[in-house]
Order: structure tokens, then C-alpha cells, then sequence
């Protein structure tokens, strides 16, 4: 059963729908859908407290990214590029660079706590890490 081609969320509520039922062996039920029994457990208490909306596919998405810059600092990057259109991979580097001439190094990333490791404008990359 593991192959079936329906909905994961359709199958979980088979799965919750048999695993409910009274006297129903749960252990029996995740070998016949394949599924571990911590997974079966877990799908059991999403479904009691969201109902079936709980069995739905969640988002695999982070819920905190601390490496993320700060959106001023990607208006200053988004600036740079806007201001300077020829710059290529030479100048880049050497504006990024980790000092304290550039305004915006020193009123943004800098005072933050920031320092930039790799520019890659043609990707709309800026690798920032936090200074120890």
C-alpha cells in the first residue's frame, strides 16, 4: 500500500478513519500503510486537535532563517547595482570590502555585527556571516 497513487493527505485520512475505529490495532495499520508508528502517532494528534485540515501537507520551510540579511542591507546592495551598472566582479569586491569608508558598510551590516564573506551580483547573492 505504500505505492498507492492517491493524495498523501487522502491517505492519512484512511489511515486516521481505520486507526480510530474501536478496537483497531494501530501497530497492524502503520505495517499496512508502511509508515512508522511515530509518524501514525503524530498524524493521530494533528488530527485531534486540527481535524482534518491536520493532515494536510505542511511547509517544509524554515520557520527562522538567521543567516537572512536585513532587508535595508538588500536595498543597499539593490542600490549599489542600480547606481553602478558596469561594475563587474573587480569593483565589487573591493566596495564590499569590510571597511568603514562606505556609509552604508558603516551605518548597515557593520554596526550590526556583520561582515561580508562572498559577492555574487549576477546570482543576487550576498554572503554575510556574524563577526565573533
Amino acid at each position: 500500500m505504500p505505492f498507492e497513487n492517491r493524495a498523501m493527505s487522502e491517505q492519512r485520512a484512511e489511515f486516521v478513519r481505520l486507526a480510530t475505529q474501536p478496537g483497531a490495532n494501530r501497530r497492524a495499520r502503520c505495517r499496512h500503510f508502511g509508515i512508522a508508528p511515530a509518524t501514525a502517532y503524530k498524524w493521530l494528534r494533528r488530527f485531534a486537535a486540527k481535524g482534518p485540515a491536520g493532515l494536510e501537507d505542511r511547509s517544509r520551510r524554515p520557520h527562522r532563517s538567521p543567516t537572512r540579511m536585513s532587508p535595508a542591507i538588500e536595498q543597499a546592495v539593490l542600490r549599489l547595482r542600480a547606481q553602478h551598472p558596469t561594475w563587474g566582479t573587480r569593483k565589487h569586491p573591493a566596495w564590499w570590502a569590510n571597511s568603514t569608508s562606505h556609509p552604508e558598510a558603516r551605518s548597515g551590516w557593520l554596526a550590526a555585527g556583520w561582515k561580508t564573506v562572498d559577492v555574487d551580483l549576477g546570482g543576487e547573492r550576498l554572503l554575510f556571516v556574524r563577526q565573533q
